[in-house]
């Protein structure tokens, strides 16, 4: 690994890790659940953006751009019930949560653009080490230190670490690394928006909670998007070849 490896994958631990997960839990306590969950999913529509300033993944761009926005108005469409917007306040909380989307699509696009000239391990590897480092200092900072104790009096927070840490983060880790090198940065972006969908389906399963009116309109509004997103692009492009060759 070179200096300016080494350099590529401390800024990817920053932008995609230290800086959102930060921003995430903290702007999370000063927020409505529903408004941090629509602020996290304006990821896409920030890729979208910078894809267009930046001249990045410029293929169907204008098709990704209208499933992006069928995605996002699905997300707005589920949570609307929960939201009182005349009580919603432009607070640091939820400045945190945008930072919080700019930095995840920032970390997006720069992963897909040096992806290519990084080994994936030791991507991998080091961007936790770093990312884990930055965290752990800031917590302490941040935060008294707690007793050691409490993972073994309670052992909910001992299962929740494990489970946040080994799926959550580590496997959910390696697999966006997969995701992208296939999809792009757009395409891989909008996987956030099933994620309320998982929710959902948790508490239909957990909690015995039918879907309601407009969780069942979002929801069609984002298979819509997500649909328009991965799909049409590859088939636009299959369709060109064929004329192509048949013109030829």
């Amino acid at each position: 690994m070179t200096v300016s490896d080494f350099k590529k994958i401390a800024l990817l631990a920053i932008m995609l890790q230290a800086l959102p997960f930060s921003f995430l839990f903290w702007g999370e306590q000063h927020v409505e659940p529903a408004l941090a969950g629509i602020l996290v999913s304006a990821v896409p529509i920030f890729v979208v953006l910078l894809s267009l300033v930046l001249r990045h993944e410029q293929e169907g761009i204008l098709l990704k751009s209208v499933g992006v926005a069928f995605g996002f108005l699905g997300i707005l469409i589920i949570f609307s019930p929960y939201l009182n917007i005349g009580d919603i306040e432009i607070t640091g909380g939820a400045f945190a949560i945008i930072g919080t989307a700019i930095c995840y699509a920032i970390g997006n696009i720069l992963l897909r653009k040096w992806m290519g000239s990084i080994d994936r391990w030791t991507n991998i590897t080091v961007q936790g080490f770093i990312a884990s480092s930055m965290l752990w200092i800031l917590s302490f900072i941040s935060e008294d230190i707690p007793s050691i104790n409490v993972l073994f009096v309670n052992t909910d927070i001992l299962t929740a670490m494990l489970y946040l840490g080994i799926f959550s983060s580590g496997l959910a880790w390696i697999a966006s690394f997969h995701i992208v090198e296939k999809l792009g940065s757009i395409r891989s972006s909008t996987i956030c928006y099933p994620m309320a969908l998982v929710s959902i389906f948790a508490d239909v399963i957990y909690f015995k909670r039918p879907p309601s009116t407009e969780t069942i309109i979002g929801t069609l509004f984002i298979f819509f998007g997500v649909f328009v997103v991965q799909f049409t692009p590859p088939l636009l492009e299959r369709l060109q070849r064929g004329r192509l060759a048949e013109s030829l």
